[in-house]
């Protein structure tokens, strides 16, 4: 029985590396391992400390930060992006994903002033910070700002 719990882990694991691959669109870390800033040495995510940073990919030269887990092996991920990148052939189909939803938001809530790429001001009495969404308005009494990551990834805040 525990073998097979072993195995359903493993499998797991296997399974999130290559969708993190597939979404950064780079390999370069598959192995839980990065470069070191510091002395340009490759080092494996199990042997160093969090406070062992900065590193980079060996792969696309990108930042890249370690993640110490509990329930998985320990690993290195590419640094989020501060803004997305979105390359021209995805943006025609962002903005018709985000138009197909402004349009049903519109329809669904008329009285609720929507917009696509409407600047949020910031708010420091309240703890906003600037934000441009791809959709705001207004749903009853919420004010939802929606961005459209990709197709299949919708956030709303």
């Amino acid at each position: 029985m525990e073998n097979n719990v072993d195995f359903e882990l493993e499998s797991e694991l296997l399974e999130d590396k290559r969708n993190d691959s597939q979404i950064s669109r780079c390999y370069g870390l598959s192995e839980h391992q990065a470069v070191r800033y510091q002395n340009n040495k490759l080092v494996y995510a199990n042997n160093i400390n969090k406070e062992d940073v900065p590193f980079f990919c060996k792969m696309c030269l990108s930042d890249v930060v370690v993640r110490k887990c509990t329930e998985k092996v320990d690993h290195f991920a590419h640094k989020a992006r501060q803004s997305p990148i979105i390359r021209q052939r995805d943006k025609s189909i962002h903005d018709k994903c985000r138009d197909e939803i402004l349009a049903y938001l519109i329809s669904s809530f008329p009285e609720g002033n929507w917009a696509a790429e409407r600047p949020i001001k910031e708010s420091k009495e309240k703890g906003y910070k600037k934000v441009i969404p791809d959709i705001s308005g207004r749903m009853l009494s919420h004010y939802p700002l929606i961005s459209i990551k990709s197709c299949f990834d919708i956030i709303l805040c």
